[in-house]
């Protein structure tokens, strides 16, 4: 179900397709939480292998 949207304010592509993934880790549990700060976010990011 795509939510309506004023004229000004209609996501393109990539966000629609963005708002599918989110929404299937929603429904799957696929995602993974992360509660540390930005900066050791960015830090496991730069050491992750994927």
């Amino acid at each position: 179900m795509q939510p309506e949207y004023s004229a000004d304010e209609i996501p393109n592509a990539e966000t629609l397709e963005a708002m599918g993934e989110i929404e299937e880790i929603i429904k799957t549990g696929s995602g993974q939480c992360f509660t540390g700060s930005t900066e050791d976010f960015f830090k496991m990011l730069m050491e992750s292998d994927d």
